[in-house]
């Protein structure tokens, strides 16, 4: 039997290495909450990204997240220019800076 895939989703693979201990804290307690973006696993965290980048700016999770050169933002952005819809922080994905 041949199956039909409605959507097909592309998911961008990062180091946790990214992620500042603000970020992790930030993570943790949201992959708790009912329609969370985050689901944890043991070597990391999936994250559901945004359509827009629009739509992340507007969110209150996103804004709190680390900035700068190297920060969760900046990745998320990137990922979202890509038409990625998730990322996942792994600690087996590779760190380059």
């Amino acid at each position: 039997m041949k199956i039909m895939f409605p959507e097909i989703y592309l998911t961008a693979a990062i180091s946790t290495d990214y992620l500042t201990v603000a970020d992790n804290n930030l993570f943790e307690q949201a992959h708790k909450e009912p329609l969370s973006r985050i689901a944890k696993r043991d070597t990391g965290y999936f994250l559901k990204l945004w359509e827009t980048e629009e739509d992340a700016r507007e969110s209150k999770f996103f804004n709190a997240l680390s900035s700068g050169e190297n920060g969760v933002q900046g990745l998320i952005i990137q990922a979202i220019m890509i038409n990625a819809s998730c990322i996942e922080f792994d600690c087996d994905a590779g760190y380059t800076v």
